[in-house]
């Protein structure tokens, strides 16, 4: 049989062949062909997961660990078949490379493309506001409307503490009338006691006295300060 015509019709390129009588053994750059004079197997080199040849001849590829091709090679020269089988192996590892870097490009392809972020504009600088201008007037206008209560509740209580001088000073010559006169006695030295007494009274009854209207003429000049 002229295999080269039966290679051209199943659009085989080979780069390995192995001739028998009956049947040939072809290897293309991505796959395994068993063609005899009624069929065609082929089988793709990144799917070939063992190849074994046993003592009877009987050809055995497999695929995914199940059995893709089994055929008989006792037709074919031994050393076609080393040949081939020696050069099939490069051709099988290179397939499989290809298959897996495909499949990597495959899946870089279907995952969606990162969006771009949003250019956030940047934030524009806020003129900082201005202090309005201090006014030379309202504060002290503010400062003395607050201060003249505590003046005023000041003054008044001043002027309750001179009264309550005034009626201590009272107290006091009462108090120093009343023990000079219980007091009284025919005993000269009773008598001095009473009457040191009723003096010394009196005396601090002064001191209260001029205490408050000292108190009294401060309160004045106060008031009369604008």
């Amino acid at each position: 049989m002229n295999w080269d015509e039966r290679f051209k019709s199943e659009g085989l390129d080979p780069v390995l062949r192995a001739d028998g009588p009956q049947a040939a053994l072809v290897a293309s750059s991505d796959e395994l062909a068993y063609l005899d004079e009624r069929r065609s197997q082929r089988i793709p080199l990144s799917k070939i997961n063992k190849i074994n040849i046993d003592s009877k001849g009987l050809l055995t590829i497999q695929v995914g660990g199940k059995d893709a091709l089994s055929v008989s090679v006792q037709g074919f020269q031994a050393t076609d078949l080393k040949h081939f089988f020696e050069g099939l192996k490069p051709l099988v590892s290179e397939a499989k490379q290809k298959a897996v870097q495909s499949a990597q490009a495959a899946q870089s392809a279907s995952k969606p493309a990162p969006k771009p972020r949003p250019v956030r504009p940047a934030p524009q600088a806020q003129p900082r506001p201005q202090p309005a201008p201090k006014s030379a007037d309202p504060e002290p206008e503010a400062s003395e409307e607050a201060s003249e209560p505590v003046r005023s509740s000041l003054q008044a209580e001043s002027r309750g503490l001179i009264g309550r001088f005034k009626l201590l000073s009272l107290l006091i010559v009462l108090v120093g009338a009343v023990f000079g006169g219980l007091q009284y006695t025919d005993d000269p030295k009773a008598l001095i006691q009473a009457a040191w007494m009723f003096v010394s009274s009196i005396f601090l009854a002064l001191v209260v006295l001029v205490l408050s209207e000292v108190l009294r003429v401060l309160i004045d000049q106060q008031e009369r300060k604008p």
